[in-house]
């Protein structure tokens, strides 16, 4: 009778176990497979993720050498129910993922094929005679992504989940010289606006910076009619003045 009471309770545990196990699901996978036609470069990987855990966001940075990209759709032990991927790299098409996770699969897959874009032709005017007068001055035009930074900031819950946060500059996507009127063209690389556009933030601007190629030495100037947005073309010719230092 004892051993048929212990028998009874060591299956009852058994099946009280394996019922807990096939309850907890594994945390699915979501695989970004990267098409072989880009050249040697970065790309950032930005990805938020959301379900009963909260709101979970991660930055990554990795290489178009690299095939495959590997998301642990989950936080906290607890599976995602939706995930939003971006994937940008310069000269490409910002590549947009949106994936309903659910119990559909363990494994999720997309594929991120780089849609080129055109270059783009900038022309434009220093207007500061004496920052070009007899000297050799080259000017370049850089780009920071500081979409990546903001994208999901105001969609994380308190938790213990940091917010994304961007250390890194910009970067130079564009240089030419300028010639002895002030005059400048440059051809810049294909860039894609960032996924947000917020009133209180300013994105996707380029900077200018001049500097004397003998010596070294920095110009600083400032696009006259304001900040200039990345776009497919520049059809306007870009003013630039000197910046007014703070007294």
């Amino acid at each position: 009778m004892a051993r048929s009471s212990t028998l009874a309770a060591a299956l009852l545990f058994l099946s009280a176990s394996l019922a807990g196990c096939s309850s907890q699901r594994r945390l699915p996978n979501v695989v970004v497979t990267i098409a072989p036609v880009l050249p040697a470069q970065q790309i950032i990987v930005l990805y938020q993720l959301k379900g009963s855990f909260g709101t979970y966001a991660q930055r990554d940075f990795i290489q178009s050498t690299q095939t495959r990209y590997l998301i642990k759709a989950g936080a906290a032990g607890k599976s995602a129910d939706h995930a939003l991927i971006y994937l940008w790299t310069q000269g490409c098409e910002l590549a947009t993922f949106d994936v309903d996770i659910g119990w559909s699969s363990d494994l999720i897959t997309r594929t991120f094929v780089c849609k080129p874009l055109q270059k783009a032709v900038l022309k434009g005017q220093v207007q500061a005679a004496a920052l070009v007068k007899k000297r050799a001055v080259e000017i370049e035009v850089a780009y920071w992504p500081d979409w990546q930074c903001n994208t999901f900031a105001f969609g994380l819950q308190r938790g213990p989940f940091a917010p994304i946060s961007c250390e890194d500059g910009p970067m130079l996507v564009g240089e030419g010289k300028v010639d002895s009127r002030g005059a400048f063209e440059v051809e810049l690389s294909g860039l894609s606006p960032g996924p947000i556009r917020d009133s209180f933030l300013q994105h996707d601007i380029l900077e200018f910076s001049l500097y004397d190629s003998k010596t070294g030495d920095s110009l600083d100037v400032r696009p006259a009619s304001g900040p200039i947005y990345v776009a497919s073309a520049y059809p306007q010719p870009v003013v630039l003045v000197p910046r007014k230092r703070a007294p």
